[in-house]
């Protein structure tokens, strides 16, 4: 059944938010000069994409309505400590919630609200190295419609996300720190720890830093010793082994990621050739390319069992920037571009066709 002509309306509200959101971006992006962070632009964005994902009925997503009954409302009735499944982190994010509302469905929408606002603020980081309408663009056709299913994880992926900031910054233990907290909400999070050494190694712009790098290659027979101690100790690797072997989880037969790899890599050599009509350099691409192809690769792993795909969140965030570079006068590039951007239509195409996981028909929560 194709979903869109069965819901037009829905299909049309979706479409309206997606053009709206564009258009949110592109003012945002022309008022960046005088307006800074406080553009009151790119807090509309924020507000339009979290009001439209935290307003909606239990019934727009596979799990609201299975996570308000069964931990929301709980702890909004003093369960905290009875609730034995579920992340400390996230219940603790609810009960904070909690404090400000007694309505399941706001806490939601504070959510929804927390997500979009690292995402989109971490993505205006970006906006003088690549497009902010087309990275706006690609986050709602790629990522924002999942966040509508997996939003705890969702949460972690965007802490983890934003984090990345500090790494720019050299802040590498606040960076950790973050890292730690998304862990406390969703812990498969753990893998944002690569984005640390990913940037370690291909950063050499300071005498420090290639000190750091060269402790960090000696000391790694140890750490990763440590790390193994840890993950088998405290990790619940069989609930991950059996969600990657339900029968029902049939590995996909889609072709997305290898066509990616294919195309990421047609990017990285052009970008490369052609640095100068960038506003990129060679370590900055390097670190993009990096992550992405990382999340690429691991990506890989759907074609053993669908739910792999749900590791590939926390390095695809960047793919945003990485196809979005802004550039001068190339047509190759522009070629490339056009090619991710039939991809990224055909994607939301896709997913409301397809039911997208429950996304469609999309009804207000007081519907």
């Amino acid at each position: 059944m194709n979903y869109i002509v069965e819901y037009p309306g829905s299909a049309v509200l979706y479409f309206a938010v997606f053009l709206l959101s564009i258009v949110c971006a592109t003012a945002a992006s022309t008022k960046q000069k005088s307006r800074g962070l406080y553009n009151p632009w790119l807090i509309f964005l924020i507000l339009l994409l979290s009001i439209f994902a935290g307003m909606r009925s239990d019934h727009v997503g596979v799990d609201v309505a299975h996570y308000i009954v069964r931990y929301i409302e709980p702890i909004q009735a003093g369960r905290f400590f009875e609730i034995h499944d579920m992340s400390v982190g996230f219940k603790a994010l609810v009960w904070l919630f909690y404090l400000i509302t007694d309505n399941a469905h706001i806490v939601l929408l504070m959510i929804a609200l927390l997500t979009n606002a690292l995402i989109v603020l971490r993505l205006w980081d970006f906006r003088k190295k690549s497009s902010f309408s087309l990275m706006i663009a690609w986050y709602y056709c790629v990522y924002y419609l999942v966040t509508f299913n997996i939003f705890r994880q969702f949460i972690a992926v965007a802490i983890v996300f934003y984090s990345t900031r500090f790494l720019e910054e050299k802040r590498y233990r606040s960076f950790i720190v973050g890292v730690i907290v998304a862990t406390t909400i969703h812990n498969v999070s753990i893998l944002g720890f690569i984005y640390l050494t990913v940037y370690i190694l291909l950063s050499s712009e300071t005498h420090k830093e290639r000190k750091l790098r060269r402790y960090l290659m000696i000391s790694s027979p140890i750490l990763i010793l440590i790390v193994a101690v840890l993950l088998y100790r405290f990790y619940d690797f069989d609930h991950y082994l059996n969600l990657l072997n339900r029968a029902t989880n049939r590995g996909t037969d889609g072709i997305s990621f290898p066509v990616k790899i294919i195309l990421g890599i047609i990017l990285y050599r052009t970008v490369k050739k052609n640095m100068h009509k960038t506003n990129i350099n060679e370590i900055q691409l390097r670190e993009f390319g990096a992550i992405y192809f990382i999340g690429l690769l691991i990506g890989l792993l759907s074609y053993i069992s669908f739910e792999a795909e749900r590791f590939t969140f926390y390095f695809m965030m960047y793919e945003m920037p990485y196809v979005s570079f802004r550039y001068r006068r190339s047509g190759k590039l522009q070629l490339i571009r056009y090619i991710y951007i039939a991809f990224m239509i055909y994607t939301m195409y896709s997913k409301l066709s397809g039911g997208g996981s429950q996304i469609m028909p999309y009804t207000f929560y007081w519907q």
